[in-house]
């Protein structure tokens, strides 16, 4: 058995997929999100903040092993699976990790569509809770560009590392189903 990484832009459905997994694999979840989050409220002058991702990524990179090599460690000596979802990876920082082979490593995108298809994508998924809610289409169409921007290099760089990547733009539901069947063939390989 292996824990599980999923990486991607926002929006991706990073999430949603983990929540997926864990309830029908029954599996343990850590929010890399939150630990952000905490971060950045408890201690933000180390600058690991969601607002600069690029800069937060090389600052939590350290944190982000150890927790990763823990997080290893529950599974080898207690059995109990991780999924550990979070906007914070990139296949090249997951690829310098040296346990990277007792994970299984997902990145979801966005990406084969224009920033107008996105925006119109958000807005029919947008609730109150979610950041996007508030933002002008003019600002969120910027963000739109830079997801889709940022979803051609995972793809690039999971072809280079040997990591799964997966596009969420186009049915979802059935990516996700399909994601957790590569999850279940993989686990069932492990034993």
């Amino acid at each position: 058995m292996r824990n599980i990484i999923i990486g991607g832009t926002v929006r991706a459905g990073k999430s949603t997929l983990a929540e997926k997994i864990v309830k029908e694999l029954g599996y343990s979840i850590c929010e890399s999100d939150s630990i952000v989050n905490a971060f950045d409220k408890a201690f933000p002058s180390l600058g690991i903040i969601h607002k600069d991702p690029t800069g937060a990524r090389e600052k939590y990179k350290p944190l982000l092993h150890e927790l990763l090599t823990g997080f290893y460690r529950t599974l080898k000596y207690q059995g109990i699976v991780t999924v550990f979802p979070g906007a914070q990876f990139l296949p090249s920082t997951i690829d310098e990790y040296s346990k990277k082979d007792k994970y299984i490593v997902i990145f979801l995108g966005l990406d084969g569509i224009k920033g107008e298809d996105l925006l119109k994508k958000i807005r029919e998924m947008d609730n109150e809770h979610d950041w996007t809610f508030k933002e002008s289409d003019e600002k969120l169409l910027r963000h739109c560009n830079k997801i889709i921007e940022e979803s051609e290099m995972l793809k690039n760089e999971c072809k280079k590392y040997g990591f799964y990547y997966f596009n969420t733009f186009f049915d979802r539901e059935k990516v996700l189903e399909e994601i957790v069947e590569v999850i279940r063939r993989e686990q069932k390989d492990d034993c």
